[in-house]
């Protein structure tokens, strides 16, 4: 991609449970409303709804039914780049969150992906009076009307679960609920989870155990080496979107790189375990080889299985037309900036960042615009 990743901090979550537990992070793409928290949700139970359809009334239950790439994807597209036509599927829980009261925990689990909306095409669509509409998440009422309940956004990129709190908001003795964008986003599997438990993201423990249900361990980085590598292929093995990536399978891409100086290859180790605004940062055909020590972990209970979450701190930099000094590495973002590119504010001037830029920033890459 056209991009450059400034990374500031990893962390490797390391989460031990019971094999009919399932854990995932609180995230989605943030839009209005409450940011994803990235508090780990822990659930045992996957309500499914009755039946699904999506806005042509097509039956797309058994679609949703599994997180296996089949996904509901029959809605046009829009000239510009990650728009479609407006869409929706449609899902009737009917009685199986009767027994679920106000002030019951539910959340409701959404796996799929979404190819984005580039600057370009918002730009464009806004021009032609279209603006972008994520997701809205809508009950339906007695009358028969459907009413807001909250945006859910969409899947931040490729293929993911996301989850939006709806606690409060589907109870009753029936429940029809529809998710409705003008954006591509392709939904993959749907279903509402009782939630058993919450371990906070600021909780700053290196490790939790509830040995009943949940043990997470918190590794840090015990190694990390940026090298030069060629981008690696696309492909799909059963012909379906979106495609994946196998990584002995590579070439060279046209690519965009902006101009300044980037990393110089070599060990970062002390780069990545704090978030400092002292980047790694990389482009196209850079790899970033990440190594974290197991040897602290439990062994794993009979019964038990392991899953994991990368953290990371950082950026993201794209080149395209419309994006703010696209053309160039500088200026460097930061977590006190006001805006960016920064506005009121600077990067900061003092011995640590000084010295970080001066012994890691002098690899130049790119040619400026003319």
């Amino acid at each position: 991609m056209d991009e450059l990743t400034l990374l500031d901090r990893l962390q490797l979550v390391v989460m031990d449970h019971p094999e009919n537990v399932c854990v995932f992070p609180d995230e989605r793409f943030p839009g209005e409303g409450p940011p994803p928290t990235q508090d780990l949700l822990a659930f045992r139970r996957e309500i499914f709804p009755v039946k699904a359809v999506d806005h042509r009334g097509k039956d797309v239950t058994k679609t949703l039914r599994e997180w296996d790439r089949d996904t509901v994807r029959d809605f046009a597209f829009r000239s510009w780049l990650g728009f479609a036509e407006e869409h929706w599927v449609e899902l009737d829980f009917g009685d199986r969150l009767k027994d679920f009261g106000a002030k019951d925990l539910l959340i409701l689990c959404l796996a799929g992906w979404t190819d984005y909306p580039y600057p370009e095409s918002i730009y464009a669509a806004e021009q032609a009076g279209i603006a972008l509409m994520p997701s809205m998440l809508e009950r339906q009422g007695e009358d028969g009307k459907w009413q807001k309940v909250c945006e859910a956004s969409f899947p931040a990129g490729l293929p993911r679960m996301m989850t939006v709190d709806v606690t409060g908001k589907l109870a009753g003795p029936s429940c029809k609920v529809r998710l409705r964008t003008n954006m591509q986003v392709f939904w993959d599997q749907i279903f509402v989870a009782p939630l058993v438990h919450r371990i906070l993201y600021q909780s700053g423990a290196e490790e939790i155990k509830d040995m009943d249900l949940l043990h997470v361990t918190s590794l840090r980085v015990h190694s990390a080496e940026l090298s030069p590598k060629v981008c690696i292929l696309e492909y799909s093995p059963d012909g379906r979107q979106p495609t994946i990536y196998d990584y002995y399978r590579r070439g060279t891409n046209p690519v965009t790189v902006p101009a300044g100086r980037i990393t110089r290859y070599g060990d970062v180790t002390e780069l990545l375990n704090k978030a400092d605004d002292c980047f790694v940062i990389f482009g196209p055909g850079d790899e970033l080889t990440v190594n974290f020590d197991a040897s602290c972990l439990p062994p794993l209970p009979e019964g038990w299985t392991r899953d994991f979450v990368l953290r990371t701190w950082g950026y993201c930099k794209d080149c395209a037309p419309f994006t703010a000094t696209g053309d160039a590495v500088e200026p460097l973002p930061f977590r006190a900036m006001d805006a960016y590119p920064p506005q009121k504010t600077k990067y900061p001037d003092d011995v640590l960042h000084n010295d970080y830029r001066k012994r890691y920033n002098t690899r130049p890459v790119g040619k400026p615009r003319k």
